[in-house]
């Protein structure tokens, strides 16, 4: 089982504004577009001289929106880039309020929070302006077509004209309408030039290259794969994406069977890259991976990740329950769950919280902040092996002797076997002995 956290390609905001924000837009921008339309075929019926007014009224108002539509889209760009700041500096105030009270720099912290604000106030305050220069000249246009439905009106009745009060009426009560809906049609067309470019990322998004297929009928793996947790890399050589260097080139790894294994090397060395090409996050350029002698390359990514279960480097706990966390897939038994606990030292603390296998955690483990949420991992790692590897993927920096200690006394003790073959990726480990010493 994989338990991998990555970033969402489609971000929610983007399907809710097509599949809400747009759809709104778009039914306000044709409702007033076809309620303006309507009012120049009222008025134009009833004084068909209206007419000759339409075409040039029509090309200013034109100008006046390409005018604006400009202006408009560069400051809410200029208004989105400001704000943006006001929000990262308000978050790191409060997540270091006590280092910045500890060390009497509120009133810095303040100014500063203070300056940005003001900076995207500067892009604000001319967008206020852009829409008083807008209504000025739209209410304009709309003096005009009223003044016009008017005084063509007055015209006809005094040239002996047959147009009855009832006519004169509707068109009046039309021509006064037309303002507001001139004005929420600039808007609207804003609005939708705003929001369209969330349908463009979804459309990028939606055109990659998807992953391998979950399943391969005719290629399936036998139920009790792996059995011995054997893996070995074959000159394998394999890249992020198209384009890129090779991060892997030309590894040749033979991993046996109940070999704990651990790869030590600095940022950016391929530590990470090897627990991923495992997993098959990044397919293979050239060799391939061998587990028990099956080429992971050859079988569904369902099948695969099903069968190797891994320990994200960040641990961090879902929101539920300590079952959710354990038995996702709600397959196994109480007795189970429990014996995992007990083999991963987590027994005694979960009999302390309310609950049980039933007690709550928040997103991340929140519910408790002293819950030993790497070590939970352990248990759900155990959990879902069946004689299976397990990967533990945590990277160590500097962390301090006692907690070493305790890492390198679970990691040889038997009770910690939750497979044939363990496999850790590490920056730094001070309690891992070298086959041979005197060539460290």
């Amino acid at each position: 089982m994989l338990i991998v956290l990555i970033p969402v390609l489609c971000p929610g905001s983007d399907i809710y504004k097509i599949d809400e924000v747009l759809a709104r837009t778009f039914n306000m921008l044709f409702a007033n577009a076809a309620r303006s339309g309507y009012t120049l075929i009222i008025i134009s019926v009833g004084t068909p001289v209206f007419v000759a007014l339409i075409i040039p009224l029509a090309l200013m108002y034109w100008y006046i929106q390409r005018y604006y539509l400009r202006t408009s889209r560069e400051l809410k760009r200029l208004d989105s880039v400001s704000r943006s700041p006001i929000y990262t500096h308000f978050q790191e105030s409060l997540g270091g309020i006590s280092t910045i009270r500890a060390y009497r720099q509120s009133q810095r912290f303040q100014l500063e929070n203070e300056w940005r604000v003001d900076s995207n106030l500067k892009a604000y305050f001319p967008s206020v302006s852009a829409n008083r220069w807008l209504a000025i000249r739209l209410e304009f246009i709309g003096a005009v077509v009223i003044l016009a439905a008017a005084g063509f009106a007055v015209v006809a009745v005094a040239t002996g004209q047959k147009i009855g009060p009832g006519m004169v009426g509707l068109e009046m009560s039309y021509a006064l309408q037309i303002v507001t809906s001139l004005n929420w049609i600039v808007r609207q067309t804003v609005e939708v030039e705003t929001n369209i470019v969330s349908v463009e990322r979804v459309l990028e998004y939606s055109r990659l290259p998807s992953e391998a297929p979950e399943i391969i009928p005719g290629n399936r793996p036998p139920v009790t794969w792996p059995r011995h947790g054997a893996v070995s890399f074959n000159n394998f050589s394999t890249r992020y994406r198209e384009g890129l260097d090779l991060v892997l080139k030309n590894i040749n790894l033979d991993i046996k069977s109940h070999e704990k294994i651990g790869v030590v090397g600095r940022t950016g060395a391929g530590k990470s890259s090897l627990t991923l090409s495992l997993f098959r996050l990044i397919e293979p350029v050239t060799g391939s991976i061998n587990v028990d002698t099956l080429n992971t390359s050859t079988i569904g990514l369902l099948d695969l990740r099903r069968r190797l279960a891994i320990i994200p480097q960040d641990a961090a706990l879902f929101e539920g329950t300590i079952r959710d966390n354990l038995d996702p897939g709600g397959v196994r038994s109480d007795d189970e769950l429990w014996s995992v606990l007990a083999h991963a030292r987590l027994k005694d603390h979960v009999l302390t919280m309310d609950g049980g296998l039933e007690a709550k955690i928040n997103e991340g483990g929140e519910s408790n902040k002293y819950f030993p949420c790497q070590t939970l991992f352990l248990g759900f790692g155990k959990s879902m092996s069946s004689g299976v590897p397990v990967l533990p993927m945590s990277v160590v920096v500097q962390v301090s002797a006692p907690f070493q200690k305790w890492q390198c006394w679970h990691s040889n003790s038997s009770h910690m076997d939750l497979a044939p073959t363990s496999f850790s990726a590490e920056r730094e480990m001070s309690c891992m002995k070298p086959r041979h010493p005197s060539r460290r």
